[in-house]
């Protein structure tokens, strides 16, 4: 049986390009109204990822994600704090499920306890 990677245990860099692997698996439905998004979903839900994954603040979550990634465009505090609060629990969920699928092990209590 193979090790299952816990989530906590993998770096920012390899974490990112799963969610992009995701994604590129399961694309978002189009948006039907409303101006399009500044920061793409995806970039949204690794940053949630990473914070819970972590255990980061806001704060710190912002500094890592803009010093491991200096091509992507990094929300301000408040437009992060608004994408991650309100992200579509259904996606996390597809997206937390996908992980378990590729052999990532994740604490569900714990995570679940973060969301909130």
């Amino acid at each position: 049986m193979m090790d299952q990677k816990n989530l906590s245990a993998i770096k920012p860099e390899e974490l990112y390009t799963l969610v992009k692997q995701f994604y590129s698996e399961n694309p978002p439905e189009k948006q039907k109204r409303g101006r399009p998004s500044k920061y793409p979903e995806e970039l949204i839900l690794f940053l949630l990822i990473l914070k819970v994954s972590q255990k980061l603040s806001y704060r710190k979550l912002r500094l890592i994600a803009k010093e491991t990634f200096t091509d992507l465009p990094i929300p301000s505090l408040r437009a992060s704090f608004y994408r991650l609060n309100n992200l579509p629990k259904a996606r996390l969920h597809q997206f937390l499920n996908w992980l378990v699928n590729k052999g990532i092990k994740i604490d569900h209590e714990k995570q679940e306890n973060s969301y909130k």
